[in-house]
């Protein structure tokens, strides 16, 4: 995990920001991902349960993409959701930012190849 915060790249789309690394596929699925919502700015667990589980479904709805084109070239991603805004904002507007960072990811993925 550390590998990724020191030599992966960033992708932003407010309300969230995304570290990813990719590398040669070594397990059965091609991405791993991670949620986090920074206790600095909701000190209630549960606020910070909510934006998790948002992000966790945005991803899960828009994955499909990303997966394809890890598979087509034998990759392997592992990528970090961070939420970075101070107040909670809709699901509407988290799948937008979490969709529009999935296809940066994507079209890096392809013009690296």
């Amino acid at each position: 995990m550390s590998t990724l915060f020191k030599e992966g790249q960033s992708v932003f789309k407010h309300p969230i920001k995304a570290l990813y690394r990719t590398e040669t596929l070594h397990e059965s699925y091609p991405s791993k991902a991670a949620f986090t919502a920074p206790k600095r700015h909701f000190k209630k667990a549960p606020d910070r349960n909510l934006l998790k589980r948002r992000m966790r479904e945005a991803y899960r709805l828009n994955k499909v993409p990303l997966y394809q084109t890890l598979i087509d070239h034998q990759l392997q991603c592992s990528i970090v959701f961070v939420y970075i805004a101070n107040e909670p904002v809709e699901f509407a507007r988290i799948e937008a930012s979490i969709k529009h960072i999935l296809e940066k990811i994507t079209v890096q993925i392809e013009t690296n190849q």
